[in-house]
């Protein structure tokens, strides 16, 4: 009976013995946090337009839930993405990135147009109101950063100015780190906030 008993208590010790070396590896690489940033340059000024008289509201501007986490979107291929670990957004994506587009988007509109965020403030009464639905934001370090988005324009009343348009930009990062992809990422959002200027000022 007691050699039965060393048997079974032997291993189990040495079962324990081990579990702690188990864990002494390499240790983990620390967590880094991005965000996106204005990059779009001012417009230079002009006689008085339309947009001497625009007070646009931006948003909501919606993202699809798969990008709703901290992690990075990495593209593998047209039908994979991966999200690291180690490389996160310091804070909402999709508040980052509609308070980057209204930045890029006063620096692209000339005159004295205001801008405000969804949901604005019963003093702020918009002319005109964009409401953005992006389906893809991604892109690989070394390769691209890739935004897909559909966006509407209405007027103050809620009326369309013009059907859904889809803009799909792509723009080549300029390393093969996570710092220059979202360095692309952050030019991407201002070539849409310039093709949504162009909108807003256009015939």
């Amino acid at each position: 009976m007691n050699r039965w008993i060393c048997k079974g208590v032997y291993p189990a010790l040495a079962g324990l013995l081990f579990m702690p070396l188990a864990g002494c590896g390499k240790p983990s690489p620390p967590v880094t946090y991005y965000n996106l940033v204005p990059t779009a340059t001012a417009a230079p000024p002009s006689p008085p337009t339309l947009s001497d008289t625009l007070a646009v509201g931006v948003g909501p501007v919606s993202f699809p839930e798969s990008l709703e986490r901290a992690q990075i979107a990495v593209r593998i291929d047209e039908q994979r993405l991966k999200f690291s670990e180690f490389h996160r957004w310091s804070g909402s994506l999709a508040e980052d990135f509609a308070r980057v587009l209204l930045e890029d988007l006063s620096a692209s509109l000339p005159g004295t147009a205001r801008l405000a965020i969804y949901p604005w403030g019963q003093y702020f009464h918009p002319t005109r109101r964009v409401i953005i639905d992006v389906r893809r934001f991604d892109g690989t370090p070394g390769g691209e950063a890739v935004l897909e988005a559909r966006w509407t324009v209405s007027d103050g009343e809620g009326k369309i100015l013009f059907g859904s348009r889809k803009s799909v930009i792509r723009t080549s990062a300029a390393g093969d780190d996570f710092l220059n992809l979202v360095k692309a990422q952050s030019e991407s959002v201002a070539e849409l906030a310039r093709e949504i200027a162009l909108a807003l000022t256009g015939p």
